[in-house]
């Protein structure tokens, strides 16, 4: 079995899961009692999880990777970044990215699986299965797969191409973007409070930029696929492209330093006009 199809199968069934307890949310009503909407999340989190980890024990012919998971993270020990590179593969996994979203019963969220070789993005697949969204990158080309694992599943090779010139994403609580500076008839913001679909989004040429500040199992599985469609991720303020993992551009907690943004070259200098970077 190749990555892209290793990548399918784990999407399929955690994609199930998913579904299965956004339903649950809805059915109690709980999406009105924070408890236990909060209870839900958590628990389809660590199931999809717990899945990913027996799934690669499973699947894998190998052990030299480590998993990055937010729910695990104490499992690397104080040194994290050196047990993650003690390890030729890094497999990072977001059970479900956007739990706002989710616990509400939207169907802006995902589940986003990065795969990084010696801490550089490598290959990678992001998806949304409310919205009938996978795409994935196992190392060719970029796939899009619509309305997957059902009788109208379409699969398309995505390439690099001009984007839409006007919709952005921000990411409101890091970044400030700069209303009175606005094309207001080219250019519009919207926020899915989900990084997996603002990524999703990105890769198929439906906006020109995302600014975030998030935690690396937010965008890992999207930094291939974007990097592959012409997409770089630059430091706001400085301009310098982001290529890798490690401590120079992640806290202890593996959340990114300084603020960026997503977005083809041609873009960067205007979406750096538009940007005010607040100070952590």
């Amino acid at each position: 079995m190749n990555i892209e199809e290793l990548l399918v199968k784990f999407m399929k069934k955690a994609g199930e899961i998913a579904l299965s307890y956004q339903d649950k949310i809805m059915e109690y009503d709980s999406h009105c009692k924070e408890e236990t909407a909060a209870s839900v999340v958590t628990e389809a989190d660590v199931k999809i999880s717990n899945l990913f980890k027996a799934f690669l024990k499973e699947e894998l012919d190998h052990d030299d990777y480590v998993i990055i998971d937010e729910e695990t993270l104490s499992s690397l020990g104080d040194d994290k970044y050196a047990k993650a590179k003690s390890k030729t593969y890094q497999f990072v996994i977001d059970p479900i990215d956007g739990t706002l979203p989710y616990s509400l019963g939207m169907p802006s969220y995902g589940t986003v699986v990065g795969i990084m070789k010696n801490m550089k993005p490598y290959m990678g697949a992001v998806y949304a299965p409310s919205l009938g969204e996978l795409v994935v990158y196992g190392g060719d080309k970029v796939k899009r797969y619509k309305n997957p694992f059902t009788d109208k599943q379409k699969i398309t090779e995505l390439e690099e191409k001009d984007n839409n010139p006007v919709l952005i994403f921000p990411k409101p609580s890091s970044v400030q973007v700069d209303s009175f500076m606005f094309n207001k008839k080219k250019e519009v913001v919207v926020d899915f409070y989900a990084a997996a679909v603002h990524c999703i989004y990105l890769a198929l040429g439906i906006a020109k930029g995302y600014y975030y500040s998030v935690w690396i199992w937010d965008v890992c599985g999207a930094w291939p696929i974007l990097n592959k469609l012409g997409y770089k991720f630059y430091n706001i303020e400085t301009g310098k492209e982001l290529t890798e993992f490690g401590p120079e551009n992640f806290s202890d907690g593996f959340k990114i330093k300084d603020f960026h943004v997503i977005c083809k070259e041609k873009d960067y200098p205007r979406l750096k006009e538009l940007a005010r970077c607040r100070k952590k």
